[in-house]
């Protein structure tokens, strides 16, 4: 009979535990409907690195041209 009961509770448990759920686990929306996630902070660090990098290309193809159009290259 004890038994029978601590696998019914184990089994209740485990089948609570391993339900899905609507919500992911640790992730939050904001109002625009944006995840917070462990890795938020590092995401956005990539993309602002991303836009560094565009910005750079950006001026790099600039200044190909200028000197392109100057007769330097």
């Amino acid at each position: 009979m004890r038994f029978s009961t601590v696998l019914t509770a184990l089994l209740t448990a485990l089948l609570l535990a391993c339900s899905g759920g609507t919500e992911q686990a640790g992730a939050d929306t904001d109002d625009a409907g944006k995840t917070d996630h462990v890795w938020k902070e590092q995401v956005e660090t990539i993309d602002r690195a991303k836009g560094v990098e565009d910005t750079l290309k950006e001026a790099d193809q600039t200044k190909r041209e200028a000197i392109k159009d100057s007769g330097g290259g």
